[in-house]
């Protein structure tokens, strides 16, 4: 079996792989990212991306679809007063395969190396049970000094290093009660008519009967249209809340009026309930969804993988280069990220546990993330 070594290597090219893919070429360590699809594609996502995360990494404008100006919110069949969004909160909308391959050339033209189709089927450990490369399938192992794995909520790289033994004890069924099961399309619509019946504004619809909610976000000539509900509190299949919600809501039956559906609607489980600690151990690091880093009120992870991928390939290149892989040395990478975002992903879990409605909670978050912009969002 072939091998190849690296000092780092990143499992999966979203937002938080290719940061830290990108932040580990730059601390100087040989690396490598490895993602299992080819680029470019898509992710179920609605597309949202923070002001900050736009700022910080230079996003062109070709990769961005829409600024983002108010937020609707919809109870049930009734609007409310929108939502202006001023500048610390605002959101830009993207489509993933353009922002994800945008994402991951910065990272090789700072030096990592991209191994496209390549699914990563374990880690490997070394003698002293520490992680030390990746089984792939394609492409024989890979061996490092740290893995990191961004490879999304079902991680290979948690599960095989033995995360999930201590978070669920292998057990699918807490996995899942952690999780919110999310249904998306995307349909197009001419842009004058995006212009008229949505403009700039995202529409969030909430529901009684819904532990979660539904979304419309605008793009160019595009509408995202999804539902995400908690597993553990669903009634009935999340494809059938999708649909009554495009056939039964009469405001989406406006918006949507005349849309035709681009490819097929897509499903997926996002981590909804909280961080899954802790996310470090001997050689090894995990970011964004597969360390449960997605707010549980509003469903917006970009932000919080980008975070967590700059601290998890500044802190992989540092152990690499030091020679220091320990858990012990590695544990200073979640005490950061829990600083940086850790407790704001915590009040949105919090909010959520104390009110039990979607709605309510995400006022709460709102009125928080106002009062605490300057932590989440520092200049």
């Amino acid at each position: 079996m072939s091998s190849r070594e690296f000092d780092v290597i990143v499992v999966g090219a979203g937002p938080a792989g290719s940061m830290a893919a990108l932040h580990a070429a730059k601390g100087g360590a040989k690396t490598a990212l490895v993602e299992m699809d080819r680029l470019p594609r898509d992710k179920l996502c609605g597309g949202g991306v923070n002001a900050w995360v736009v700022k910080k990494l230079n996003i062109p404008s070709s990769v961005i679809e829409r600024r983002i100006e108010y937020a609707q919110v919809v109870a049930g069949s009734r609007k409310l007063q929108p939502v202006p969004w001023p500048g610390f909160l605002a959101w830009r909308t993207v489509m993933r395969p353009s922002f994800d391959s945008y994402l991951t050339s910065l990272a090789v033209e700072a030096g990592a190396e991209l191994m496209e189709s390549t699914p990563v089927e374990s880690v490997i450990f070394g003698a002293e049970k520490e992680v030390c490369g990746v089984k792939t399938k394609n492409k024989g192992v890979l061996r490092s000094k740290v893995v990191v794995g961004a490879d999304g909520v079902s991680s290979t790289i948690a599960r095989t290093s033995g995360f999930w033994k201590n978070w669920f004890n292998d057990d699918k069924r807490k996995w899942l009660e952690r999780c919110a099961y999310c249904v998306e399309a995307h349909f197009e619509l001419p842009d004058r008519e995006i212009d008229k019946r949505v403009g700039n504004t995202i529409y969030l619809f909430y529901e009684k009967s819904l532990m979660g909610y539904h979304w419309i976000f605008p793009k160019k000539g595009i509408l995202t249209v999804g539902t995400g509900c908690a597993t553990t509190h669903r009634k009935k299949k999340p494809i059938s809340y999708f649909n009554d919600f495009v056939k039964r809501n009469p405001i989406a039956i406006e918006l949507l009026k005349g849309a035709r559906l681009l490819g097929k609607v897509k499903g997926a489980y996002v981590p909804f309930s909280g961080t899954f600690t802790s996310s470090y151990g001997d050689g090894v690091l995990l970011a964004g969804d597969s360390a449960g880093m997605v707010g549980g009120v509003t469903g917006e992870g970009i932000y919080f993988a980008v975070r967590a991928g700059i601290a998890a390939g500044e802190f992989a290149a540092e152990a690499a280069l030091n020679n220091d892989y320990s858990a012990e040395f590695l544990s200073y990478y979640e005490r950061r990220w829990k600083n940086e975002i850790g407790k704001h992903l915590e009040a949105q879990a919090r909010f959520l546990r104390e009110t039990q409605n979607p709605l309510k909670a995400m006022g709460s978050y709102t009125t928080y993330t106002v009062e605490h912009q300057k932590e989440l969002f520092p200049q």
